[in-house]
């Protein structure tokens, strides 16, 4: 039943991993474009900021630099978080409990009630 649950996640996922050179290629520009880009932002809010090369009457409170500072990073965080293959851990997760769902019945109707029950009063306690 294990076997089953494993070989049906694989034939689930492997057509995904077609899309796996073209993902580490857009990954691999993305990073250098924006992290390029964020290095510059981030000097130009370091000089005009932190530096107090601003306006003297300039307030950073309401000021849109701050936000795009982070609206920027999170953009940033995006890319560097992005996989190889579309999938993530919750869907692995989900597609593992359908795989072994059909095989509830079996595995109670072969069980025997003692046995499950002591396996739930073990989990709870």
């Amino acid at each position: 039943m294990i076997a089953y649950g494993v070989i049906a996640i694989v034939l689930l996922v492997a057509p995904l991993l077609v899309l796996a050179p073209i993902l580490i290629q857009v990954k691999r520009n993305a990073l250098r474009e924006y992290g390029a880009l964020v290095t510059r932002h981030n000097q130009e809010f370091d000089a005009k900021w932190i530096r107090g090369q601003n306006a003297p009457d300039e307030s950073i409170l309401g000021n849109p630099d701050a936000s795009s500072l982070v609206d920027l990073g999170g953009s940033f965080s995006v890319i560097r978080q992005m996989g190889i293959v579309p999938v993530d851990k919750p869907t692995l997760i989900s597609l593992a409990l359908a795989a072994a769902l059909p095989m509830l019945p079996v595995v109670l109707l072969t069980t025997p009630v003692d046995e499950i029950v002591h396996a739930v009063v073990k989990m709870l306690g």
